[in-house]
């Protein structure tokens, strides 16, 4: 089925949804330009950290009869306490990925949107191989945010943070390898978000222009 999609005040047919994966290490903007994304052109946020949350807040919060207040109570949770939660979500995620399988969560993330059946999606955290090939597979278009780490530690990362698997996985080269055209890296070093956004719009929107035309 064809939808239409509309990016930068324009309108295309595409016979696939418009998908967008976000790379970067943590304190890079991701977030910031996904929210930037959903908030000017309504696109839907996805997380693969979501299907995490939702486990460890059921597991946390066990006693409550629905799930739907034990995520409330998770989100209010890591607001209070983020960085002392953020080792136990990796360990979670990692453990799940080791023990059961790499694309676990992958597999649930897409789970949820084909349950919702969204025209335009972003993810605002692709971490790994996997997450990555799953966004080309359904043509989608990737983002690489690239931030020195001084950079990253001013805007409050850490050393420890920042070696983390999930940070060091996506290399330059991995993603060079595998994306091509389909992707464009962005120096946030020295750009604000707003001009971060000008050259992600300009990209999305050329990169749709030439695929339908």
């Amino acid at each position: 089925m064809f939808v239409a999609v509309r990016f930068n005040k324009r309108v295309w047919f595409r016979q696939i949804m418009l998908v967008v994966g976000i790379v970067g290490r943590t304190k890079s903007g991701k977030t910031t330009l996904a929210n930037k994304m959903s908030y000017v052109h309504g696109i839907k946020v996805f997380s693969h950290a979501t299907p995490v949350r939702v486990e460890i807040g059921r597991a946390w919060f066990k006693g409550n009869r629905t799930g739907k207040i034990a995520d409330t109570k998770w989100s209010l949770l890591e607001m209070e306490s983020k960085e002392v939660l953020r080792p136990i979500l990796r360990s979670w995620a990692e453990a799940r990925r080791q023990i059961v399988s790499s694309d676990y969560w992958v597999e649930k993330v897409w789970d949820d949107i084909h349950n919702e059946n969204p025209k335009r999606i972003v993810f605002d955290d692709v971490r790994y191989p996997n997450e990555l090939l799953r966004i080309l597979d359904n043509g989608g278009y990737i983002v690489r945010l690239v931030a020195s780490d001084e950079t990253l530690i001013e805007r409050g990362s850490n050393e420890e943070s920042l070696a983390h698997a999930s940070e060091t996985s996506l290399t330059q080269t991995t993603l060079h390898e595998t994306t091509n055209s389909k992707c464009i890296s962005i120096n946030v070093d020295d750009k604000t978000p707003d001009e971060v956004w000008v050259a992600v719009r300009e990209f999305v929107a050329n990169a749709v222009i030439e695929e339908c035309s």
